[in-house]
Parts: structure tokens; sequence; C-alpha cells
């Protein structure tokens, strides 16, 4: 089933908001099964937008490998649209705030999956204590890439060129990795 009422609008504030849970078929005037071969644009899925961590592992646990999660899109999209993934289901992280953290506790520094790639590159913290990753993130993509794109974006993906993974790996990073059942 295509979707082809608006799927996005703008508040009284002008911010772009995406409705909780819509089935998608982007730019599409074919049927799913209709849809030429050399197409670029990706096959119906099921879109959710939860604002807890808690909510994204129940649907990751419900949905198993038939969801991905997508954080700044910039991997995961260009895939969908030549059709080289197909999730049946996208659940989307950018209202999940709780990943979005850069901070210095007593064991050391944490960045959460949801901290975009501007936000590493013009972080104070990491310049002062951990320099490698401002310095890398620059040559990240360009400036409208690392706006949108994640570090746990970058990690998830593994882009063997891509620069987070190498930094990740150079200073010894630890990842702490969170399903329904626990951490």
């Amino acid at each position: 089933v295509v979707n082809r009422s608006p799927v996005a609008c703008c508040d009284k504030r002008g911010s772009l908001e995406m409705p909780r849970n819509i089935v998608l078929g982007l730019g599409s005037r074919y049927a799913s099964d209709e849809m030429p071969q050399n197409a670029m644009k990706p096959a119906a899925f099921e879109y959710d937008s939860p604002d807890h961590i808690d909510e994204v592992l129940e649907l990751l646990a419900e949905h198993g490998d038939e969801a991905r999660v997508l954080a700044g899109g910039q991997s995961l999209v260009p895939l969908m649209n030549y059709r080289l993934a197909r999730p049946a289901r996208l659940i989307d992280l950018n209202r999940v705030h709780e990943l979005a953290y850069i901070e210095e506790d007593d064991v050391g520094i944490r960045v959460g999956a949801m901290s975009r790639q501007r936000t590493l590159e013009h972080s104070v913290v990491l310049r002062e204590r951990c320099s490698l990753i401002t310095q890398a993130a620059p040559w990240i993509g360009h400036a409208q890439i690392r706006n949108r794109g994640t570090i746990g974006g970058s990690m998830s993906h593994a882009d063997p060129a891509a620069e987070l993974p190498v930094v990740a790996r150079a200073l010894d990073a630890k990842f702490l990795l969170s399903s329904a059942s626990g951490e």
C-alpha cells in the first residue's frame, strides 16, 4: 500500500513534524510491485517515531530483523532508494533526545548515538579532552552531511572508508549496547 497523502507538516514554529506511525512509499506513482527495476525510490515501509529509548527497544524486539533504525539517514536512505535495503519498518530515532549528548564523567567521555557529527566537530569537551574526534570530523562529507549524520549511524553502518569507526578504534572506544532484555 502506498500512502499518497502528505507525510509531513509544519507546526506554528515552522518545525517539520512527521506523523508517529504511517506507511510510506516515498514519491512513487506506482504500486510497490509495479515499480520499474531502475527506479530509485524506496519500497513501501512502516514508520515509527518514538520519543524514548524504551519505546525503540520494544519496537525492535517486536519487529526483529524486519526493522531498521533511522538516525541521520546519510547511509540508509540512499541504500533504500536503490532498493539495496528494504526494511519493512523504519524506527526513527530523531525524537529520542536522550541519545543525543556529549558528557564527561569520572569514567571518561560519553557520546550518545544520536550526537550529530557537526556537534562532535564543535564540541569544547571533545576538543579539550579528545581532540582526535574534532580533528577528524571536518573530513566527514561536507557540512550538510555532518548536520544530519550521527556517530551511531556511522558506527552501525560500518563503512570501512568512514572516519569515525577508525577514530573509535584508535581511541579504544567502548560501546554500550541495549536491547529490551537489558544492556
